[in-house]
């Protein structure tokens, strides 16, 4: 069995670069910092590493063509460059990049790379470098500080099914008019951003969603019609909701929704429409009275109502299945009864 395989690391020196691979065929380099020190590397067995991150390094613009065809995932951790260039015919698959200062990202056309990830790295010039890689699944993108984003950069991108744009402060989101967007996209989280309002005609553009996180925002109101027949996951805590108008909405498959933390006062109306329902969380916000006769025909898991202001509760005896856990703890109504679980 090959080296890499029998040792747990595997340390040796390029010049002053520092390197070790270790049995999950990842090899990390240290200190690089020239772009001889990279042509130097050419020589270097990497073994099967599939995996290489660069770390502490000052990374030449062609880093990237230097290890490919070598490795299919390369990150960059705390690395600086002026420019970085992804080039034509790329074979690299995975992109990662941790606390990177880039000044500029120069991307051809690509056909390869289906993982890019970028969190907490300066690169003014990513959004529009992203219409060139159309071979993209996934798209993270955290810590990026983008105030507006559109979703026009990911027009040509037919694969994309998860994109993740967390505590990025976005505070709007576009898509051109008569613009058609992620039709294959299955998850779009933008939570810990500082959204106020939704516009739900442009999320009801991504038909194929199944999960959608807008926890953590500031979302006051979400307008329009939302039309997602195959949304299963819909997270909007921690927000400053105070209604949501359920009964214009076509969510039909949804199987969890989860409102903790807002401003509610009355429980939604329609949720007696949403006929797989199994998870419905609106604990921590105002309401002051509970019917639970909405629920008793949907086939629930679990009911949180904790931490409300619930004195009265309609329909308490009905007859509810072994399964279902009806959470009332932290309400004035608690003090005389107990959760049902």
């Amino acid at each position: 069995m090959k080296l890499l395989l029998l040792l747990l690391a595997v340390i040796k020196s390029c010049g002053s670069i520092k390197i070790a691979c270790d049995y999950d065929y990842t090899c990390t380099i240290e200190q690089l910092t020239t772009s001889q020190q990279l042509h130097n590397l050419s020589t270097y067995s990497f073994g099967d590493a599939g995996m290489i991150k660069l770390i502490d390094s000052r990374v030449p613009p062609e880093a990237i063509s230097s290890f490919q065809p070598i490795v299919n995932y390369l990150i960059l951790e705390r690395c600086r460059t002026d420019q970085l260039i992804l080039p034509p015919n790329c074979t690299l698959q995975c992109l990662s990049l941790i606390q990177t200062t880039i000044h500029r990202l120069e991307v051809f056309h690509n056909a390869h790379l289906y993982y890019l990830s970028i969190t907490n790295s300066d690169i003014s010039s990513l959004l529009p470098s992203l219409y060139n890689l159309t071979a993209l699944e996934t798209v993270r993108l955290w810590q990026m500080r983008i105030p507006v984003f559109s979703f026009d950069v990911l027009r040509n991108m037919e694969k994309l099914n998860g994109i993740e744009l967390s505590y990025n402060r976005i505070e709007r989101l576009e898509l051109s008019p008569n613009a058609t967007c992620c039709q294959n996209l299955t998850l779009l989280d933008l939570s810990f951003n500082r959204l106020s309002t939704i516009d739900c005609a442009l999320l009801s553009s991504m038909q194929a969603l199944t999960v959608l996180q807008l926890s953590s925002n500031v979302i006051q109101e979400l307008y329009g019609s939302l039309h997602l027949p195959s949304l299963t996951e819909l997270d909007l805590s921690n927000n400053r909701i105070k209604s949501i108008d359920l009964c214009r909405w076509q969510i039909g498959s949804l199987k969890v929704l989860n409102v903790i933390n807002n401003r509610i006062e009355h429980l939604l109306d329609c949720l007696r429409e949403l006929q797989n329902l199994q998870t419905f969380q609106i604990a921590g916000n105002a309401l002051t009275q509970l019917d639970l006769a909405p629920f008793t025909h949907l086939r629930l898991v679990l009911l949180n109502f904790s931490h409300n202001r619930i004195e009265i509760v309609h329909n308490r005896n009905a007859v509810w299945p072994k399964t279902v856990c009806i959470k009332l703890n932290g309400n004035p109504v608690a003090r005389n009864t107990t959760d049902l679980c």
